[in-house]
Order: structure tokens, then sequence, then C-alpha cells
């Protein structure tokens, strides 16, 4: 069962609370996932789609920003990006990691949710975070956006610069043995 859980206006944090607690719960409560959406007519909205990629060694495909990248030069992040207007998720997060890395996925499932704010872009992202096994392909990456990529155990990751919401996600990976 999936509950959506929508908020108006624009102090959330209650409505973060509850669903936090609902995605804490989830297991118990045969639960898959709590999201929350948050509406401010003030504030541009954008939704991306990130994958977490493993392979038949339970390695996770991470990429590294490139040092002149806008967002969080030289920090390592899993495959993803904007979901384009009227697409499906599932179809984004498989453009995204073809776009980005090359290589084809099977089947995304999504697991994990987060929202931040950017305020210097008065703009609030909605992250939606599938996990797929890697179908096949030879890694290409766009050398505009990533500088390399490694394939990583997931208790190795943990020494690299990665992104704020990575940490999370991979535990909810491990809590719900995913790989």
């Amino acid at each position: 069962m999936k509950l959506l859980f929508i908020s108006p206006g624009t102090n959330n944090v209650l409505g973060f609370l509850i669903c936090e607690i609902l995605n804490r719960l989830a297991p118990v409560c045969r639960l898959d996932l709590a999201v929350i959406i948050c509406y401010n007519n003030s504030m541009e909205k954008g939704i991306i789609v990130h994958t977490i990629i493993y392979n038949k060694n339970k390695e996770i495909l991470v990429l590294q920003r490139c040092k002149n990248n806008d967002t969080l030069p030289l920090y390592w992040d899993i495959p993803g990006g904007t979901l384009e207007d009227g697409e499906k998720p599932e179809i984004g997060a498989i453009r995204e990691v073809k776009e980005e890395t090359a290589i084809d996925i099977i089947n995304p499932k999504l697991f994990f949710v987060y929202s931040n704010i950017d305020k210097s872009k008065n703009k609030q992202f909605l992250t939606l975070i599938f996990y797929s096994e890697y179908k096949g392909g030879e890694i290409k990456l766009n050398n505009l956006e990533h500088a390399q990529y490694k394939w990583v155990k997931i208790d190795k990751i943990k020494n690299l610069k990665i992104v704020c919401y990575m940490q999370d996600c991979l535990d909810e990976v491990k809590l719900r043995r995913i790989i």
C-alpha cells in the first residue's frame, strides 16, 4: 500500500514530521512509501529522479560530479536529473541513467523520497529515488557533468564525499535489504 500525504501551506514542519514517522513505520504497517507534497504558491517546484544501480557483485554505481559543476562540484552521487514535463517518473529514471552513463537498467522501483528547498532559487525539489539492477552496456560519462565513476560496495560509499540525501538513502537500502 502506498500513502500520499498532502500538506497545504508554507510551514510544513508538522507534515514532514508525520511523513517521517509514517516512513519509519512502513515495514510494520506494510506501507511501501509515504510521500509528502507541500503546496506553496509562491515557490517553484521541481521533481528530480535518481537511481541506485547495483550489479551482480552487489556494488552500487556512483558518479563524481565535475569540478566545474554548479551544484556540489566533486561530490559523489547516483545517476539522475530533472523529470521532464508529463514524463512518468520510472521512464525519467531510465532516461537519466541512459543520458548520464549510456547503460541500461531493468525495471526501476521507487523506494525513497527526499524533499529540500533551495532558497537561492526559491524552489522546492522533490527527489524520487529508484533502485534497479544493471542490465548492460559500457559506461560512457558525459564529461561536462561527471569526472569519473566507480562500482562500490555499500559500506565503502561512506568514505566518499557524497551528496546530502545519499546516506539516508543507503541506510534505507540496507534496512529493506534491497541489495
